[in-house]
């Protein structure tokens, strides 16, 4: 009777060769050496050996195939031999090894009976440092993540490089098949005081963007989101939300205080008037309400403080305005023309009276909040001297005739306007 001997071990040919792994391919092939004894007694000869791969110490089922070692020299009871059942057959999951021998010169090896030798031999963790290899390809259903990889110690916990510089392709490549709108292909969090991702081209001559995002869909090309505000950026639009007052404002530079060039290249910017509305001109406004004094929300450009002091213009009126009520447009104010090209309306009008008050004075008065600019006297007959014509204060015209009130038509009248 030839049976296994309990002192078989097994062991991996990688471990003999310290950086192997690293310096080329190993292969998946290991080294098996066991000791062969009949009654007893360790054998000398030849024979053929059976190998086959389980999933279980008893029974189970046989993962791949049979492989056979025909003729194989036994000195002493000992043999060693290079079994290979390829990275297919270990998936992670426990391994034993069944061992079948007879005599040698036997016949051909995969042909005829062996006597099966028990125990199976379960398979250490050494022969999984070959199962690794490139290119792997692996599925699994799981709730744990199928690979995990840790690194307490200071280098990196997993690299990838791409390393053909003309056909190489994405060095990491990350897939999902989920509807759930939460779940993304890839995440990166930081629980300590460094960054969550770091993207950085070191070529000078690469005129390609360090971060490319492009999508299919109907949301945003990028996202990036703190609380509950976000930032959205699509191919030619950038987008805030949140719960801030009218939504949530874009802010340039708010924090470094530094100038923010729009347009430096040449361009035109739009403000407002919908995607429709091309600017035309370096800062194009469209799209507002009608300026009004009481509504700070009025208006297509603010200047100031909207409860204080400020200028509100639309696309017919310049308004100025002080916490809900007018206010004094200044114009040159410090000096210095100002040309009007058309036609000015100041609120013009000529007021006239022919209310004699007596000894021929006939006065009149501008309308309220206006002021009178000139004036002038007139009698209806021709024959009443005017003695004096003058303004009365601001607001008002007075004229004096070398008669009495009489029944003479005496008119005065005052032009007005709405001047300070």
């Amino acid at each position: 009777m030839i049976k296994l001997e309990r002192g078989f071990r097994l062991s991996i040919v990688a471990t003999l060769l310290p950086g192997a792994l690293f310096a080329a391919p190993v292969g998946t092939s290991f080294t098996f050496q066991g000791r062969l004894t009949d009654g007893g007694s360790p054998v000398n000869g030849s024979y053929d050996l059976q190998f086959s791969l389980w999933n279980a110490a008893a029974g189970g089922a046989q993962v791949g195939s049979t492989i056979c070692s025909d003729n194989v020299t036994v000195t002493n009871g000992l043999f060693t031999v290079a079994i290979d059942f390829g990275a297919s057959a270990f998936d992670g999951e426990a391994r034993w090894v069944q061992l079948g021998a007879r005599p040698g010169a036997s016949g051909a090896c995969a042909i005829g009976n062996y006597t099966i030798l028990s125990p199976r031999q379960p398979l250490t963790a050494a022969p999984y440092a070959l199962g690794v290899r490139l290119p792997l390809s692996e599925s699994v259903a799981s709730g744990s993540p199928a690979l995990s990889v840790t690194n307490t110690g200071t280098g990196r916990a997993a690299f990838f490089e791409s390393d053909n510089p003309t056909t190489g392709v994405t060095a990491l490549r990350a897939d999902t098949n989920s509807n759930n709108t939460s779940i993304a292909a890839m995440a990166g969090v930081n629980f300590g005081l460094g960054r969550a991702g770091h993207f950085e081209i070191n070529n000078a001559a690469n005129g390609q963007p360090a971060v490319f995002a492009t999508t299919n869909g109907s949301g945003p090309g990028l996202r990036v989101q703190k609380s509950a505000d976000t930032l959205d950026i699509d191919q030619n639009s950038i987008n805030t939300a949140g719960d801030g007052l009218f939504g949530d404002p874009l802010y340039l530079n708010d924090a470094s205080g530094e100038s923010v060039l729009i347009g430096a290249g040449g361009g035109n910017c739009g403000i407002g008037g919908g995607s429709s509305v091309f600017p035309l001109t370096p800062l194009h406004v469209d799209g507002g309400a009608d300026a009004s004094v009481s509504s700070i929300t009025s208006g297509y450009v603010l200047i100031g403080d909207s409860s204080s002091t400020n200028i509100v213009m639309d696309n017919n009126e310049i308004m100025a305005r002080n916490n809900g009520a007018t206010s004094t447009l200044y114009l040159n104010n410090e000096g210095g023309d100002v040309v009007f090209g058309g036609a000015i309306d100041i609120g013009y009008e000529i007021v006239t009276s022919n209310q004699c008050i007596g000894s021929g004075v006939v006065l009149v008065s501008c309308s309220a909040g206006k002021r009178v600019l000139g004036g002038g006297c007139f009698s209806s007959n021709g024959e009443e001297e005017i003695e004096r014509s003058y303004p009365t204060g601001s607001t008002g015209w007075e004229c004096g005739f070398d008669s009495g009130c009489g029944d003479y038509n005496l008119v005065a009248y005052a032009i007005c306007a709405n001047v300070k």
